[in-house]
């Protein structure tokens, strides 16, 4: 089974047997000629004699192999044409593998001179609000209220593709709803109850299911909110940093304040998978250097924002931030 993807004409994917549709829906196309990003699962035959050792992992001539015991997975030329090859066995059992195809997107974008960042994004009159914060702080919860009661145009609400022009892109990704989100946006009793089970298997009450995934709900955004209208791109106006606090206010903040935040939010969801995968493959690829992938996400950043005021909010309430934004 083959699947195609085309994201804003920068980069062109492939799939065989392996469904991103819950990421990918919005992009999804009948073909793509020349792929830059081709996707497989099922049976890697690999021969180890080929391979120079370097602990778990086997190298060759930009590629990389792990094998573990639950299945195996090859990544072979990041910086050009890139194939990922996965057992079904890793992809189901290696925890963040779906993060991985959003690593592997980053570089392929840095390519083209644009960054995903770990940012939400509205628009109105193509004037656009990119959301950051650390993960669980409530981007998703700001961002769908206010395109349900503000009339704001979706983005997206957990990454956001910037062009070193300054204009966002839209990555709408399915919606990821946990608890919080089951009355502000009215979901059925099922889903409730699906999320109430989540909330109780979090490992965080269970210890026992420490390292599992905790259960949410993924659904397009136009399936929450009746008339939700999702916009392509548009100009980035204001760079917005939530952060929970006792006393709410607005501050002004420079760019390399602004700059760090963002890519130390980058860093948080790679960290994982540099440690697991692009460093051992750093190894086989002189051309291609993590230090230098950050300072070119840096380079693009700041000429995404340079026209954009940044600012920090501390809140306690929703609707002091949208409130700011709104007004």
């Amino acid at each position: 089974m083959e699947q195609f993807y085309n994201i804003h004409d920068l980069v062109k994917i492939r799939t065989e047997n392996l469904d991103l549709s819950t990421w990918l829906s919005y992009f999804s196309t009948s073909s793509v000629k020349q792929p830059d990003l081709v996707l497989k699962m099922g049976k890697i035959d690999t021969n180890p004699d080929l391979y120079d050792r370097l602990g778990r992992f086997d190298l060759n001539d930009k590629e990389v192999v792990e094998r573990r015991r639950f299945g195996t997975i090859r990544l072979k030329d990041l910086l050009n044409r890139t194939w990922l090859e996965v057992s079904k066995g890793y992809a189901r059992f290696r925890p963040l593998f779906p993060c991985l195809l959003e690593h592997i997107l980053e570089f392929k974008l840095l390519t083209r001179n644009h960054i995903l960042a770990h940012a939400a994004c509205i628009s109105k009159n193509d004037e656009g609000y990119v959301i950051c914060a650390p993960p669980g702080i409530g981007k998703t919860m700001v961002s769908l209220r206010l395109v349900k009661d503000r009339g704001f145009q979706f983005l997206s609400d957990d990454r956001t593709i910037m062009s070193e022009s300054g204009r966002a892109y839209c990555y709408p990704k399915n919606v990821k709803l946990h608890m919080p989100h089951a009355n502000e946006f009215k979901l059925s009793k099922k889903v409730k109850t699906k999320l109430l089970m989540g909330k109780m298997l979090n490992p965080y009450v269970i210890p026992l299911t420490k390292g599992r995934r905790q259960i949410a709900h993924r659904v397009p955004v136009t399936d929450i909110i009746e008339n939700a209208e999702v916009r392509k791109n548009c100009k980035i106006s204001k760079l917005i940093f939530l952060k929970p606090a006792r006393d709410e206010g607005v501050t002004e903040i420079d760019l390399d304040i602004a700059l760090k935040f963002l890519l130390l939010s980058n860093r948080w969801l790679r960290v994982f998978w540099a440690d697991h995968l692009f460093i051992p493959y750093s190894y086989s690829d002189p051309d291609f250097d993590l230090e230098k992938v950050e300072e070119n996400e840096r380079s693009i950043m700041e000429r995404a924002l340079k026209n954009a005021p940044c600012y920090e909010i501390g809140f306690r309430k929703y609707s002091y931030v949208e409130e700011f934004i709104g007004n």
